[in-house]
């Protein structure tokens, strides 16, 4: 072989030779792909950054962190062989996925709540930040030790710094932090952490360190392949089967009495709707006996936007005051819902009511607690059902100028069937007038979903209680309905 230059093989230059073909050294993404070492910890760094620092749109804030799970998770499993520390990193890692996994599973079920407590997913949750401060406890010593084993001087404050990190943004998070700038510099200095970091692992791959990942059964990719099905056919599950409330339906069997008949021919004397009549259960038909005068209001509403406009309004929403003796002047108000067609989807609903005793002129008391029940009928027979929630409960005030109070309303939270027709229900409550006011006003608001796609997923019920800001906003419509009027003495029946 002779060479180019006219030189013998003899007369080769090997240093030489070697220094032109290795004059730079190879970029960093190809020290990365053969120091498995340093892969693993920038795998570590951006899952913790893909946690911390996400994006509140385009559901970002729940897919970055759902990725930095999986790449912390790919991360500490290459080095669970090589200290015990990173082992105890990747236990405490696999409890973090076994909280984190499932709720996001669980977030695509708008009932979730109605079998896991509030208080479960509260504990789960300090349970979660606990692991994660002792995994960066137990990180900085096995970077420590790493160091001590590549003859290294152990200094791995960047990790601490980051536990103190994590402890401050909690603190701001538990006091409820009003200000903006303090949380963009701790953002920065976050960066600026994880840099320190990262420099440590480059570092140990400068000084000769190798390791050999723990051997696993199923690749990484495949790994994450694997959870990715997992979460989305678990979401899948939940918007197919946790998407309504667990209703108590059963067949309608009341014996028409006497009395409950007289009580009947008389409430139909005086105007009450045949219709709406027998939907009443025993106690609120008794509750109406003696009536001295009914007045009735009665719409058809749209139960989407997309409805407003157009002649198809499906909900039609009636309200009826009933004056019955008493010591003091009392009403027995009564906010009937009936489903015309439809709806087009079944999912969760609820009703809300500014009751008169909250609304109308001072001198309304409360008669007593909120009653009520849904029906609906199937192949000649009517079922029915008590709502999955009523009473009184503290929500958010909805008025203009109050908006993010909070006051006490009535609610009533509930599913209809999917099967069957007239899907109906209504809800009673009494008031006293001590102080002889005439006006009576009552608001009736019913809060339908009216498409499935949602995430975070939730119910109407709560929907209602956190007060959407506007009426119409996907997946919930809200229908507000105003029963207001003063009595006619025409349809006074006076007392014998």
């Amino acid at each position: 072989m002779v060479d180019p230059r006219g030189n013998s093989p003899k007369e080769i230059d090997l240093e030489t030779l070697f220094a032109e073909s290795f004059s730079a050294l190879p970029p960093d993404e190809v020290v990365e792909k053969v120091n498995p070492f340093r892969r693993a910890v920038n795998r570590v760094l951006i899952g913790m950054a893909l946690c911390t620092l996400t994006l509140n749109f385009w559901g970002l804030n729940y897919i970055l962190p759902t990725v930095g799970m999986v790449l912390s998770l790919l991360g500490f499993r290459a080095l669970r062989r090589e200290n015990g520390c990173f082992t105890a990193c990747f236990v405490l890692t696999l409890l973090r996925c076994v909280q984190f996994f499932p709720t996001i599973v669980l977030n695509a079920f708008p009932c979730r709540d109605d079998f896991i407590p509030e208080r479960v997913t509260t504990t789960l949750a300090q349970v979660f930040f606990a692991a994660q401060l002792l995994g960066l406890f137990c990180l900085w010593l096995g970077l420590r030790a790493v160091q001590r084993k590549a003859n290294l001087p152990p200094k791995a404050g960047g990790v601490l710094a980051l536990l103190v990190w994590y402890a401050v943004m909690y603190v701001l998070a538990l006091i409820e932090y009003p200000g903006l700038y303090l949380p963009l510099l701790l953002m920065v200095i976050f960066i600026v952490i994880l840099c320190r970091i990262r420099k440590t692992a480059k570092a140990l791959g400068e000084a000769g360190y190798t390791m050999h990942p723990a051997p696993v059964r199923v690749p990484d990719l495949w790994l994450a392949i694997l959870l990715a099905a997992a979460l989305v056919l678990g979401c899948a599950a939940g918007y197919l089967f946790g998407a309504q409330h667990p209703m108590d339906w059963h067949p309608l069997e009341e014996a028409e009495t006497a009395k409950t008949a007289e009580i009947k021919a008389d409430l139909l004397d005086l105007g009450f709707p045949e219709s709406i009549l027998s939907d009443l259960a025993e106690e609120d038909l008794a509750a109406c006996a003696g009536a001295l005068r009914v007045d009735v209001e009665s719409k058809v509403y749209s139960p989407t936007l997309r409805h407003e406009k157009t002649s198809n309004k499906r909900l039609r929403i009636t309200g009826i005051a009933v004056q019955v003796p008493g010591e003091n002047e009392t009403w027995v108000i009564l906010h009937h819902f009936l489903w015309e067609t439809g709806p087009e989807f079944f999912g969760t609903d609820c009703l809300q009511v500014w009751p008169l005793y909250q609304l109308g002129p001072e001198g309304w008391v409360k008669g007593g607690d909120v009653t009520g029940r849904l029906l609906y009928d199937r192949d000649g027979q009517t079922y029915t059902a008590p709502y999955y929630f009523l009473g009184e409960a503290i929500g958010t005030d909805t008025g203009f100028m109050s908006l993010g109070t909070t006051k006490t309303d009535i609610y009533a939270g509930f599913s209809l069937p999917r099967e069957g027709e007239n899907r109906r229900g209504y809800l009673a409550y009494t008031a006293f007038n001590t102080k002889g006011v005439y006006a009576i006003i009552s608001y009736f608001n019913y809060t339908h979903q009216h498409t499935w796609f949602q995430y975070p997923a939730t119910t109407a019920l709560k929907a209602q209680m956190n007060a959407r800001a506007s009426n119409y906003m996907d997946p919930f419509a809200r229908e507000m309905t105003q029963f207001w009027f003063v009595p006619s003495q025409e349809h006074l029946r006076w007392p014998d």
